[in-house]
């Protein structure tokens, strides 16, 4: 029962996540609250999404980069599990492995996501999606 909260609980956090762009994007400032001035200031007013081709690009690059934000940040927690389970082995072998283990592989996939997100970056402003 609680295996299935707790999966609940990561597939509606994703679904936040993966979604919250299109929810911002969504919201018409100026029109719905009466500040068209502070809008214009901030840039709120001309966000419109998948209108031309140019914010479907700039859209999607935005989304990839969110995803990958997100993955960087489960591997870090990661990380820190490793780290908080060694502190905690207590001269378990077994455990301080697995810990080892967790921890090498967290920062493995760290430098995957960190080179995925800055190989993203790159390309959106090469491009100048953006």
């Amino acid at each position: 029962m609680k295996k299935k909260k707790i999966k609940m609980f990561i597939i509606v956090f994703c679904l936040f996540f993966f979604f919250s762009p299109f929810f911002v994007n969504a919201f018409n400032f100026s029109e719905q609250t009466g500040l068209s001035s502070a809008g214009e200031k901030t840039g709120h007013t001309s966000s419109k999404i998948f209108k031309s081709s140019a914010d479907l690009e700039s859209s999607i690059g935005s989304v990839i980069q969110t995803i990958i934000s997100f993955i960087g940040v489960i591997f870090v927690v990661l990380l820190v599990y490793g780290g908080v389970l060694w502190m905690t082995a207590r001269g378990n072998d077994q455990q301080v492995e697995k810990a080892k283990s967790i921890i090498v592989q967290s920062i493995i996939g760290l430098f995957i996501v960190v080179s995925a997100y800055s190989i993203s970056v790159l390309v959106i402003s090469a491009f100048n999606f953006q």
